[in-house]
């Protein structure tokens, strides 16, 4: 694979399709990491903005990711580590896996409680 420093040749939708491998999923993330890792299969990825910032575009899909089986959380701009426990949108999350890195993020998957 060739580099442009610090770009890459791949393009961006390719990188993000990995998230597809997971198959049905919702993500909560940063706004920067949420929207664009479902932009290539939004019928199978559903993704929102997490709930302390003010970029969330669509409450509709927020129940959307809930409704998903699988909900992966995105550390990158917005964690420091992942919770063993976390809210969002007044639901409780616990992690339920180690980390992973997928699409260039820090991933970790959580169920609902």
């Amino acid at each position: 694979m060739e580099f442009i420093s610090p770009k890459t040749l791949k393009p961006e939708a390719d990188i993000v399709r990995e998230f597809e491998q997971l198959g049905n999923i919702g993500i909560i993330a940063d706004y920067w990491n949420s929207y664009i890792n479902s932009c290539t299969n939004p019928d199978m990825i559903k993704a929102t903005p997490h709930d302390k910032t003010w970029a969330v575009r669509n409450f509709e899909m927020v129940d959307e990711v809930f409704k998903q089986k699988n909900i992966y959380l995105i550390k990158d701009l917005w964690l420091d580590k992942f919770p063993d426990t976390i809210v969002q949108f007044g639901r409780t999350l616990i992690k339920n896996g180690g980390e992973l890195k997928l699409g260039n993020c820090d991933i970790c998957k959580y169920k609902k409680i």
